[in-house]
């Protein structure tokens, strides 16, 4: 079928192929037949004959049907690291990025998809970033097509995974044109620029840029998005954001607080982790940590220990809360102590949660011991 001179039939055999090079348990099968030695040598063909004027008069929309399905079936294969490998070697690299100037929004879309496939894997990145990539895929971030800039977000996203990516991003002026996206109409394109945003923020070439072009306050606004997926990417990316202590503090200074606390109440159970997460990383640096201390959120995560799934999230932030002098006497109000020693009592934590929770009620303890020294100072060894 991929074989036969019907355009629908070629078509259909591709998204076939798609179709089952997408379920891991019958990949191994379906590379062992070589399909993406025919996919790829269908693009070549079209690579070498898409300047030939009476070629592409003659191109018809079944033609680009094929071709958009070929790729298609590709980024699927790619979703596995033997397939994403068997590509690479069959060559499909070759002119891969000529098909982002394809005037069909489908083959642009599939291509920004496979790209992103392709650069997930660390045996095919380097092949990928060889191609330097960034350039033409921040071309196509104000597509026509929504799902051509949705799709191409996700690429950079991937791409941004690495060190070496995040540094080609910065290199090729991509960090300011991202931040656009953070304001997109459409729910998915925000979601994936979150995800981006908070990944370039996690390398140390990028991070400052990223903190120049204040992109901290508009993560902010988005815990407040009406799509429950942006806001979750939302909290995570300022998690990354808190990692630094500059970007820390512009996350206290943006009221963030405010909407960490709503978010420890709501009803999504990864919101509720990242937010704890976020709170952790704030409270790990001495100038946030008196605004942590000075909110009402060490009692909001004491409230949830009761919750299987949040419990280990809400004692790292504890933990990081304790390791400070401002942060522990805060524990101590709320009588943490008593909670956690029942905690630590039951048979409900496993090793890694039960030491964190150990370590709180250790300086909780020695708090206790020592009482409330003046001005909250360095006087007690509080053990982090």
């Amino acid at each position: 079928m991929l074989e036969s001179p019907d355009p629908e039939a070629r078509s259909s055999s591709c998204w076939l192929l798609g179709a089952l090079g997408s379920h891991e348990e019958i990949i191994s099968a379906v590379l062992e037949l070589k399909p993406y030695m025919w996919l790829v040598s269908l693009l070549r063909r079209v690579q070498v004959l898409r300047h030939n004027s009476f070629f592409l008069s003659c191109f018809s929309d079944k033609d680009s049907s094929v071709i958009a399905r070929a790729i298609y079936a590709l980024c699927q294969i790619a979703r596995w690291s033997d397939g994403a490998q068997a590509i690479v070697d069959a060559r499909a690299l070759d002119g891969m990025l000529a098909f982002l100037e394809s005037s069909s929004s489908d083959i642009r879309k599939w291509t920004c998809e496979l790209v992103g496939r392709l650069v997930e894997h660390e045996s095919t990145v380097q092949a990928i970033l060889g191609l330097q990539p960034c350039a033409q895929l921040l071309s196509v971030l104000q597509d026509e097509d929504a799902q051509v800039t949705e799709w191409a977000t996700y690429a950079l996203s991937q791409i941004s995974l690495w060190s070496d990516g995040a540094q080609a991003m910065g290199d090729a002026k991509a960090l300011d044109r991202v931040l656009i996206l953070l304001e997109s109409q459409r729910p998915r394109t925000r979601e994936r620029a979150c995800e981006l945003v908070g990944r370039l923020t996690f390398h140390k070439s990028t991070a400052p840029t990223i903190m120049e072009l204040q992109a901290c306050g508009q993560l902010v606004c988005l815990l407040s998005d009406d799509d429950p997926r942006v806001i979750l990417r939302a909290t995570h990316a300022l998690a990354q954001f808190a990692v630094w202590v500059d970007c820390a503090q512009m996350i206290v200074d943006a009221q963030a607080l405010d909407h960490v606390l709503r978010l420890l109440k709501c009803l999504g159970q990864n919101v509720r982790k990242w937010a704890c997460k976020l709170v952790g990383r704030l409270a790990s640096h001495e100038p946030t940590v008196r605004a942590i201390s000075e909110s009402n959120v060490s009692a909001v995560l004491l409230s949830l220990l009761c919750e299987p799934a949040i419990r280990s999230s809400a004692i790292f932030a504890l933990g990081a809360i304790s390791g400070w002098p401002d942060g522990v006497a805060a524990l101590a109000d709320i009588d943490a102590f008593k909670e956690l020693q029942e905690l630590i009592n039951s048979e409900l934590l496993d090793s890694d949660t039960r030491d964190q929770t150990c370590r709180i009620l250790d300086n909780l303890a020695r708090y206790k011991a020592v009482g409330d020294w003046s001005g909250r100072g360095g006087k007690l060894r509080i053990v982090s």
